[in-house]
Order: C-alpha cells, then sequence, then structure tokens
C-alpha cells in the first residue's frame, strides 16, 4: 500500500510541474525560434535580472521613508500625507496582486516580470519629476501595480531557470539580496 501511495504521489507531482510548464511557462519561455534550447548562461540571466528586479521591490517600497523629511519640508507635507504615499503604494500592490497572478499565467512570467519594471520605473520616474501631491500619490499606486507584477513573476522565473539541485538557493538569493537587501538600502539611502 505505501509503494501504491509513493507511485500516486509521485506521479501527481509528474502531472502538476507538467501542467506549470502547459499552462504558466509555456509563452516566453519556450526554446528560441530555431527551436534549439536556451544556451546554460540564459538560466543565470534570467535569475540575475530577477534578483534585480526583486531588489527594486524594496527600493520602491522603503523609498519613501528618508525621503520623509525633504518631502515635509519643500513640499509642506504633513506626516500623514507622506504616510499616504506609503499606503497607497500598499494599495496598489494588494489589488493588482491576484490579477498580476493571472497575467503571469496569461501572458508568461517574462513579459509580466519585464512590463512590472517598465511600470515601475515610469513610477519612480512620475515622483522623482512631480511638482504635484497628487502625481505623486497616483505615482506611488502605479508603482504598487507595477511591482506587482514583477513579484508574481520572479520566483516562478527563479525556480523555472535555476537546476533542480539549486532551487533553494535561487530562492534565497532572491528573497534574501533581492527582497531583503532592497529593503535595507531602501530604508537608509
Amino acid at each position: 500500500m505505501e509503494v501504491y501511495r509513493g507511485y500516486i504521489a509521485a506521479e501527481l507531482e509528474h502531472h502538476q510541474h507538467r501542467y506549470l510548464e502547459d499552462h504558466f511557462l509555456t509563452t516566453d519561455t519556450t526554446p528560441n525560434l530555431i527551436g534549439a534550447p536556451p544556451k546554460k548562461r540564459t538560466g543565470g540571466i534570467v535569475i540575475t535580472v530577477s534578483t534585480l528586479l526583486a531588489f527594486s521591490y524594496g527600493l520602491q517600497m522603503y523609498a519613501v521613508v528618508p525621503a520623509y523629511p525633504t518631502l515635509t519640508t519643500e513640499f509642506g507635507l504633513s506626516y500623514s500625507q507622506v504616510g499616504l504615499m506609503v499606503s497607497l503604494w500598499f494599495l496598489g500592490y494588494a489589488i493588482a496582486h491576484i490579477p498580476a497572478g493571472f497575467a503571469a499565467a496569461a501572458w508568461g512570467l517574462k513579459k509580466v516580470a519585464v512590463w512590472g519594471g517598465f511600470i515601475t520605473a515610469a513610477s519612480s520616474a512620475l515622483i522623482a519629476l512631480s511638482s504635484s501631491y497628487g502625481l505623486m500619490l497616483s505615482a506611488r499606486f502605479v508603482g504598487g501595480v507595477g511591482m506587482s507584477l514583477i513579484v508574481a513573476s520572479v520566483f516562478p522565473l527563479g525556480a523555472y531557470w535555476s537546476k533542480p539541485e539549486n532551487g533553494k538557493l535561487v530562492a534565497g538569493i532572491l528573497n534574501g539580496l533581492g527582497l531583503t537587501g532592497g529593503s535595507a538600502i531602501g530604508l537608509y539611502v
């Protein structure tokens, strides 16, 4: 009976992996146009870019904290108004999280990660160039949406492109160096 359960578990895992490949990773992670498998270094590039995108999470999320004195002085904002900027980022992030997962499934992980990066970068540029509090609030909300796209795609990308024996290492790099590293720097820069 135990052997049968082990066989069932192995079959279930195989079908789950096949389902993941068939439905979530086919759009952008398929071989190149001539049908050749991707070169070995491609995985390293994808994981590096994913780590940099995860790093931007902390920078985008916590960048307002060291800017509190500047925002209150130069723009005449209260601490509550600056706190609203942080809150709107989280609101955009939370609202877009489930749709971001569906987008990753529908359009492919790489495309969603890249678009998330573009949206987040555009949001940061709008904040840097804005002279209006309303525009800053809108840009923070949009930045949260963009970051949700990034987070929904970089972890599955890292898992897919790493060797099976390195999956935990890649997850640690994405979390430790990416999310946590960006957060630590974002709080103090």
